[in-house]
């Protein structure tokens, strides 16, 4: 997860601090999406369970897809 930490990092650090009307191809999209899962996720484990609105097999999804960065299944 470290190596998405680290291409994230130049695709959100100017839609953060830049123009709101910069565009994102496909492939830059991917990882953005695939950043704000994984950090979803990592909210929600030290959230108190009973708050825990992401399926358990998601967690599971998101490591099997690391290296594509895909949409998980039926998104």
């Amino acid at each position: 997860m470290a190596r998405l930490e680290d291409d994230t990092r130049p695709i959100l650090g100017p839609l953060i601090g830049g123009p709101v009307d910069t565009a994102l191809s496909v492939d830059l999209q991917a990882v953005a999406t695939c950043w704000a899962r994984k950090t979803a996720m990592c909210i929600q484990l030290i959230s108190p369970r009973e708050w825990w609105p992401i399926p358990q097999r998601h967690f599971a999804q998101l490591y099997e897809s690391r290296e594509r960065r895909s949409p998980l299944p039926g998104s």
